[in-house]
């Protein structure tokens, strides 16, 4: 009887402790709300319960829509991450090694100023290639554009590096997407194919995958810019 009634007594405490722990986190993420600094989903777990999810801000600001625990958001440059597991992963299956070059898989570019750049200097933004924000008008002149892979990489593998590969640090766009056309070359499948097959159904993920930006994603949430003169469409 004796366990049976101390049980009893730590049960209300364990269900209070993990209430305060949610209330904490709900007025943490409603705090960075109310300072425009987060809208969005947030989901928290920990030994593999969910101890807090919720959604703040709104999906679009033209209709009032809300964002939601489903809603799907563009994650921008959080994929490079997820690329290098992906570039991980073939290193895994003996297709790439991480200290060959671009000119070993990419044979095209032999003799061009980042012919020697490795993928372990893809990986960690410290290949010397610059961004591309060295190009003037860059986004409306040429990110939305439909340029094929083999077009697309062209137009920066002439430009100068900007320092002597694995001197330094410079983050690196352009070599993230060199990164992924490596990674197609070497296993014969898109991005969106390899990172589906090999990262996103093998961990249950099937509300996230690739995106251009010409296709129609259901629930997906537009994009905003927020600045002290308030938000714009980004």
């Amino acid at each position: 009887m004796k366990r049976y009634f101390l049980l009893a007594l730590l049960l209300p405490v364990l269900s209070a402790f993990a209430q305060s722990k949610k209330e904490k986190l709900g007025e943490i993420m409603k705090t960075y709300h109310d300072y425009n600094m987060f809208d969005g989903a947030v989901l928290v777990a920990e030994n593999g319960k969910v101890i807090y999810k919720g959604a703040f801000g709104l999906a679009n600001r033209e209709w009032n829509i809300p964002n939601t625990t489903d809603t799907k958001f563009m994650i921008g440059s959080v994929s490079k991450p997820l690329t290098c597991i992906l570039a991980l992963i073939q290193v895994q299956k003996g297709l790439i090694s991480l200290d060959k070059t671009i000119a070993d898989y990419l044979p095209e570019f032999s003799g061009k100023p980042a012919a020697a750049v490795t993928i372990r200097q893809l990986m960690s933004h410290s290949s010397g290639m610059p961004n591309y924000d060295i190009i003037k008008d860059f986004f409306p002149r040429i990110s939305r554009q439909h340029f094929s892979r083999e077009e697309y990489i062209k137009i920066y593998m002439d430009s100068a590096l900007v320092f002597t590969p694995g001197s330094s640090y410079y983050y690196s766009s352009w070599g993230f997407f060199t990164l992924g056309y490596i990674l197609e070359r070497v296993t014969g499948k898109s991005y969106s194919q390899l990172m589906k097959e090999d990262m996103l159904d093998k961990l249950g993920m099937t509300g996230t995958g690739s995106y251009f930006h010409t296709q129609v994603i259901e629930k997906r949430a537009s994009g905003y810019d927020y600045s002290l003169g308030g938000y714009t469409s980004a």
